[in-house]
């Protein structure tokens, strides 16, 4: 089991990569956040409250090279925007 130490640093890493790529998607030039990214950031941040923070890197590296990973013709349930993404993600970390 790793240290407090080694998950403290872990999660602060995970959130550190979706702060980052959030900011980039208001900040110009900027990029459309196609419904997959979305989808996979917010799974991302679940993964981030469950302590899942290798899944949650993972999942953030797949979301950053979306030309690689994205499926074709992918269909959302529900359209999650920057906004709503950041929300989600402040209240995971207020605890």
């Amino acid at each position: 089991m790793p240290s407090p130490s080694a998950r403290g640093t872990a999660r602060r890493n995970l959130v550190w990569r979706i702060e980052e790529f959030l900011r980039k998607q208001t900040t110009p030039p900027s990029f459309s956040l196609t419904a997959w990214q979305a989808d996979q950031v917010l799974a991302a941040i679940e993964m981030l409250d469950a302590g899942m923070f290798a899944e949650g890197e993972r999942t953030i590296m797949q979301v950053e090279k979306a030309a690689v990973f994205e499926p074709a013709n992918y269909a959302p349930v529900n359209r999650n925007d920057v906004g709503q993404l950041r929300e989600r993600l402040a209240r995971v970390l207020q605890g």
